[in-house]
């Protein structure tokens, strides 16, 4: 039964995560709008999607227990892992990292409990880890911010002509995984 579970809930995210980028991508399109009422509406319509992949997306969890996809990982510094994965995808789905982290929420708690993580640890992990995934999307709000920054200097750059440059993204990566797995935990 609880492969079934599993299949169902990773079948769950292949549909539901997809939607979500593509949802997120209308935002991305309507930022080339030049007039404000279509953005408006584009923005607003966005919002309404939004809101009802997170409502799907935290019941689907709920029902089906959201920690079957990490139950490869073992020991704390996998649990801290799987905390981090989990509200990366989370982050991919719905672009908004307060949705993330309170979609994830529940079953991060979950999971800190079943690998022995402290609460303070379980939420600084939910936070950097949807900062992360955050800043690398290429339909997340600092990326759209960028784009149009540099439109409004007369440059035009995509997404991807900016995401190899993201040092923080990047560098914040590094040294999360650095304190997961090498340094060691303070007693």
């Amino acid at each position: 039964m609880q492969a079934l579970h599993l299949f169902i809930n990773i079948q769950l995210l292949w549909v539901l995560i997809p939607v979500g980028v593509v949802c997120s991508l209308g935002v991305v399109g309507s930022v080339a709008v030049e007039q404000a009422d279509d953005l408006i509406d584009v923005h607003a319509s966005g919002k309404i999607v939004l809101h009802a992949l997170a409502g799907a997306l935290g019941a689907a969890e709920r029902v089906f227990g959201g920690n079957h996809a990490v139950h490869g990982l073992h020991g704390q510094r996998g649990g801290q892992l799987g905390i981090g994965l989990l509200v990366g995808a989370m982050d991919i789905a719905t672009a908004n990292n307060t949705v993330a982290i309170v979609m994830a929420g529940p079953i991060a708690k979950q999971m800190s409990e079943e690998y022995g993580i402290t609460g303070k640890k379980s939420a600084s992990l939910l936070d950097t880890f949807s900062c992360i995934f955050q800043g690398i999307i290429p339909y997340g709000a600092q990326m759209l911010l960028a784009i149009s920054a540099a439109a409004e200097l007369g440059e035009t750059l995509t997404a991807f002509q900016i995401i190899p440059f993201l040092f923080y993204p990047y560098l914040l990566l590094i040294s999360s995984l650095v304190f997961i797995f090498l340094v060691p935990e303070r007693k």
